[in-house]
């Protein structure tokens, strides 16, 4: 794992929320203030997880929710920020861009991640690092990582989605995607986000995806 990417790790979260009276999880990162004057408490995840005001308020965060060495199942976490004003969702692009009600509660030590809006060329690896839901029991697992390359096949369209608005990758490694992991961000190897998991093409079973958005 590149240096950026293991710092990476530390603004990466994991979080519930609640959509018409049930609970969900899905993953986020804590994103960066482009005014060097002020530092935002900026929480980019995913459009089909949080895209209204009320899910946004009940945003529950844990950051550095990871497993201390290769092998542990003893993962331990800090909570985050409660709660969050949504500030800006798009169906389209599948993004949502909230910020934290109360600065403070971001842990220290939590990286704020950079981004581009340059679009990556064609054959890029990218990296993620996500919260997956095991589907047997739900399960929150803690974070993985995992690594995909930029297919920018001309024409390819999966579910509606094209490659015009959205980046389409390959897994590689053999890793796949489950629940839990959607609004991850997505970043280039120097640890700048590109942009967030949409979810799979086609219907592989869950964590077994061989491509996806």
């Amino acid at each position: 794992m590149e240096a950026a990417i293991a710092n990476a790790r530390n603004g990466v979260f994991q979080y519930l929320f609640e959509d018409a009276g049930s609970t969900y999880t899905c993953s986020g990162g804590l994103l960066n203030d482009n005014d060097p004057s002020t530092l935002q408490p900026w929480l980019l995840t995913a459009h089909h997880c949080v895209n209204t005001q009320s899910s946004a308020i009940s945003m529950d965060t844990f950051f550095f929710y990871r497993n201390p060495s290769c092998g542990s199942t003893s993962a331990t976490g800090v909570a985050g920020p409660l709660g969050a004003d949504l500030i800006v969702t798009s169906e389209d692009t599948d993004v949502t861009l909230a910020r934290a009600i109360d600065p403070n509660d971001v842990p220290a030590g939590a990286t704020y991640l950079g981004w581009t809006s340059i679009r990556p060329a064609d054959g890029t690896v990218l990296h993620r690092l996500s919260h997956p839901v095991l589907d047997a029991d739900d399960t929150i697992q803690a974070q993985v990582y995992s690594r995909h390359q930029l297919d920018e096949s001309p024409g390819f369209v999966c579910g509606g989605v094209s490659t015009t608005d959205f980046l389409h990758t390959l897994n590689l490694d053999g890793t796949g995607i489950s629940g839990g992991s959607y609004g991850a961000p997505v970043m280039l190897a120097d640890g700048r986000i590109v942009g967030q998991l949409l979810g799979s093409c086609g219907a592989p079973p869950d964590g077994c995806g061989t491509d996806e958005n």
